[in-house]
């Protein structure tokens, strides 16, 4: 499903949801994380904008507690940390608040 969205499929995609969806049925987000970092296209960049402009609620949403309970499991820390070291080249509306955010993510699961 992000495989597509990210590789242009047309509709109005919601990149946060997808990749819920996706991590909620893998069990894992970092697949999806890897297909997006390697999908270099103006959409894929599009989504990453999106993305970002949902910020604190996008991350947050992928930790309503689907997962295990465990906190080396909770997705968040791997997406705020992706954003910043693996994709941050590409955001460019990204925001010292949005960085705080994204930081705190990090420090907080």
């Amino acid at each position: 499903m992000l495989h597509g969205e990210v590789r242009g499929a047309g509709g109005n995609p919601d990149a946060g949801e997808a990749l819920g969806v996706l991590t909620v049925a893998s069990g894992t987000v970092r697949p999806w994380l890897g297909i997006w970092a390697a999908t270099r296209t103006p959409y894929a960049d599009a989504l990453l904008a999106e993305y970002i402009a949902q910020l604190p609620y996008s991350v947050g949403d992928l930790g309503d507690g689907w997962w295990d309970g465990d906190p080396r499991h909770d997705p968040r820390r791997e997406v705020a940390a992706w954003l910043l070291r693996d994709v941050r080249d590409r955001l460019d509306g990204l925001t010292p608040d949005d960085v705080m955010v994204l930081n705190e993510v990090r420090r907080t699961f």
